[in-house]
């Protein structure tokens, strides 16, 4: 069974809004990052982009 960080679309993240719940979503897409395969790291390297980005923006819209 996977689990809910390794199928979370990357379209899933602009619907975040809670700087919390982005924290939550990006640590464990970095763990999942550490440890993923090599054929999984593109995919799994793009959401943590795309959480940190969206972490930035709500910050800042936030501040």
């Amino acid at each position: 069974m996977k689990s809910s960080t390794q199928s979370m679309p990357a379209s899933y993240v602009a619907t975040m809004n809670s700087l919390e719940e982005i924290s939550d979503s990006l640590g464990a897409f970095r763990e999942r990052l550490r440890v993923a395969q090599e054929s999984e790291r593109l995919h799994v390297g793009a959401v943590v982009q795309k959480l940190e980005a969206r972490y930035r923006q709500r910050r800042d819209e936030l501040a």
